[in-house]
């Protein structure tokens, strides 16, 4: 009963930004923890045994930068080899899209340098023309 439980609970979303990993590890115990796409480093899956190989469930193990060594792992997915391409597909999409975002941030910010003259000062205006005279 909790090991269905804790199965049906537990969620991956993957998104054009993140991948966010809910798992229910006990009735009172829910763990969630999410990796931006521009940290994925690899994906790589695995499908061990008999009635997973025929039922197609198994592991996904995402592998994360900085720090060296970290990881998500997708645990008992169904079709890992899918989820597997998702993620390594919508990689260069997140990494170009990063990228491309820090181009036009530096563009952004030369061209208000650019924009910025010294500030001249305002000159008062003659005594005849002054309103208050």
């Amino acid at each position: 009963m909790r090991t269905w439980y804790c199965f049906k609970e537990s969620q991956y979303i993957l998104t054009n930004e993140r991948l966010i990993c809910v798992e229910q590890k006990n009735f009172f115990h829910k763990s969630v923890s999410e990796a931006d796409l521009s940290k994925i480093q690899e994906a790589n899956y695995e499908v061990k045994g008999f009635w997973p190989s025929m039922l197609e469930f198994g592991n996904v193990e995402v592998h994360l930068y900085p720090p060296a060594g970290a990881k998500m792992i997708l645990e008992q997915v169904e079709e890992p080899k899918k989820i597997q391409q998702q993620i390594l597909n919508i990689m260069p999409l997140r990494h170009q899209s990063t990228e491309r975002d820090q181009i036009e941030e530096r563009e952004r910010e030369e061209s208000k340098m650019q924009k910025k003259t010294p500030r001249q000062e305002s000159k008062k205006p003659a005594k005849e023309d002054d309103f208050w005279g």
